[in-house]
C-alpha cells in the first residue's frame, strides 16, 4: 500500500504543478495582451470642434485641450423663476469641468412624470441655467422627478 500511495502522489503532484504553471501562465500572458488594447482603447476618442460660441476660435486652443463634461441635474435643484410667474429653472454647476472659455452645452429633460422642455441661459465656465418653456413649477418638477441631463464641450487649457 506504501507503494502505490507514493506512485499516486507523484503522480498527482508531478500533473498539478503543470498543469497550475501553465493555468498561471496563461493568464498572465491574457493580461499581458489585454492590457495595451484596454490603455490603446481608452485613448482613443477624440473630439473636434469645429465652431464655439466665443471670441476664441478652435484655432486658438488646440485640440488636446479639448474635453467633453457631462452630468444630471437632481429634481431637487428646481427653482421658482422669480421674473416669469408659472416658470421655474435649474442652475448647474460645471466648475469642475474647469473650461476656460464657454462650452457649448446641450441638455434633456427626462423623468417618469409630464417634463417640460427647457432653453439654456445664461451660460459660462462655471454655471449655466437651463428655464422651462412651458409652465412648471419647482414643486412639479420635483414631484414629476425631472432630470436635467446634460452635456458640454469646451476647451480645458489654453
Amino acid at each position: 500500500h506504501v507503494i502505490f500511495i507514493k506512485q499516486w502522489y507523484q503522480r498527482r503532484v508531478r500533473g498539478f504543478l503543470p498543469c497550475l504553471l501553465n493555468h498561471v501562465s496563461t493568464m498572465f500572458l491574457k493580461a499581458a495582451l489585454l492590457l495595451p488594447l484596454l490603455f490603446a482603447l481608452s485613448h482613443q476618442i477624440t473630439m473636434k470642434v469645429v465652431s464655439m460660441p466665443s471670441v476664441l476660435t478652435p484655432e486658438d486652443l488646440p485640440e488636446p485641450c479639448a474635453e467633453v463634461c457631462v452630468g444630471v441635474a437632481l429634481p431637487s435643484g428646481w427653482t421658482d423663476s422669480t421674473w416669469s410667474a408659472g416658470k421655474s429653472y435649474l442652475k448647474v454647476d460645471i466648475s469642475s469641468c474647469a473650461f476656460v472659455s464657454q462650452p457649448l452645452i446641450t441638455v434633456t429633460v427626462a423623468g417618469p412624470g409630464s417634463c417640460p422642455s427647457v432653453f439654456v441661459d445664461k451660460m459660462g465656465t462655471a454655471y449655466f441655467t437651463a428655464y422651462t418653456v412651458g409652465d412648471m413649477s419647482a414643486e412639479e418638477g420635483k414631484d414629476q422627478r425631472c432630470e436635467l441631463h446634460w452635456s458640454a464641450f469646451g476647451y480645458n487649457c489654453e
